[in-house]
């Protein structure tokens, strides 16, 4: 009897080492295929892209990216020819979380626009952006 229990404890331990240890791997297989991804945007210059910020006006006043412009997503569709209306110019959207950009993303796409990029928190759009310099 204890001989079985020795046995089914050394190999539950050798399970669980090999479990952890691929699980391990797959984190560095998944940190390899998020910096390769290829972008809509990977072909135009940093100075050719969009970017608009499309929070609220009071989180645009509180800190946005330079250069950015505030269009909030509910706005979007309604705002988007003031600042262009060529479809196949390279646009970035983003907000605080990646929600409101996502929908912003979704809206642009639909009304015809083909080089838009959810770039999502503020945070996350700065390093996209300084990878791009």
């Amino acid at each position: 009897m204890n001989r079985h229990i020795v046995y089914y404890s050394y190999s539950l331990g050798v399970h669980l080492k090999i479990a952890i240890l691929g699980f391990i791997l797959s984190l560095f297989g998944l940190t390899a295929c998020a910096k390769d991804k290829p972008t809509k945007h990977d072909n135009f210059d940093l100075k050719d892209i969009i970017v608009i910020d499309v929070r609220t006006v009071a989180e645009f006043n509180a800190g946005h990216i330079e250069g950015a412009k505030l269009i909030p997503y509910d706005e979007i569709e309604r705002e988007i020819a003031k600042v262009t209306k060529d479809k196949n110019a390279p646009i970035a959207v983003y907000c605080r979380s990646g929600r409101r950009s996502g929908i912003a993303q979704q809206t642009l796409e639909a009304m015809g626009y083909v080089n838009v990029e959810n770039y999502g928190s503020m945070g996350n759009a700065k390093s996209i952006l300084e990878r791009k310099k």
